[in-house]
């Protein structure tokens, strides 16, 4: 909930490949500063490379959409991001202790749980209630949709991003903003025809070099047990 509630309103007041670009590159940079600084990591010179090397690629893949002016708004959008993003790397890292005494799926049905409680009133006191959105959510493609980042997004992604977090550490885990974005930008491509260029070929290989790198160095993450 820490990610979300900032994050989602804080991008839509930027360029979206902005918006991921800030994201994306912070993840892995709070997850190795806040895991070394609560001594849950080590960080080498190979690991520092590593997140250099892909934040280049995150730049060279979403520079593109990138463009685009940046008010008064965009700038609390940036700001709420930038916030956002380093509170749910502070958490990740609150919640590997934890997971030395929890389950993955039970961690994060908890934290699903009171994330939910905490974001539904927000939602409903500013967000206006429109009957034709809420009638729009019964439609089969919502409810899909729905069911997909409950099943999917949800309860999977986050017992197996919780579960690599206790095995992994922090910084490793934090590849995923790497990744992640290249699959996106993949199916972009080949469901919706968007189009590649030179720069996204090459800011997605730099990517895959970077979490290939750190991943590869396993003296990185301190003992989780």
């Amino acid at each position: 909930m820490s990610r979300v509630t900032p994050t989602s309103p804080g991008a839509a007041q930027v360029p979206s490949g902005l918006a991921a670009i800030v994201n994306n590159a912070l993840m892995p940079i709070g997850l190795a500063a806040f895991g070394a600084a609560l001594g849950e990591e080590r960080i080498r010179s190979r690991t520092a490379a590593g997140i250099a090397l892909g934040i280049a690629g995150l730049v060279l893949l979403f520079a593109r959409r990138s463009a685009g002016d940046v008010g008064a708004l965009g700038i609390a959008g940036l700001a709420a991001i930038v916030a956002a993003t380093f509170a749910y790397c502070g958490g990740s890292i609150a919640s590997r202790p934890l997971l030395r005494e929890s389950s993955a799926m039970t961690l994060g049905a908890l934290q699903m749980l009171l994330g939910s409680a905490m974001l539904a009133p927000m939602a409903l006191a500013l967000e206006p209630i429109d009957p034709r959105r809420w009638a729009g959510l019964a439609s089969p493609a919502s409810l899909a949709g729905l069911a997909w980042l409950i099943v999917a997004g949800g309860v999977a992604g986050m017992t197996i991003y919780l579960k690599l977090l206790h095995a992994w550490g922090p910084t490793r885990v934090g590849m995923y903003a790497f990744v992640a974005p290249i699959v996106a930008t993949t199916l972009g491509a080949v469901v919706l025809e968007e189009r590649l260029g030179a720069a996204e070929i090459l800011g997605g290989a730099l990517m895959l070099a970077a979490a290939a790198l750190v991943l590869g160095d396993r003296r990185t993450s301190a003992p989780s047990d």
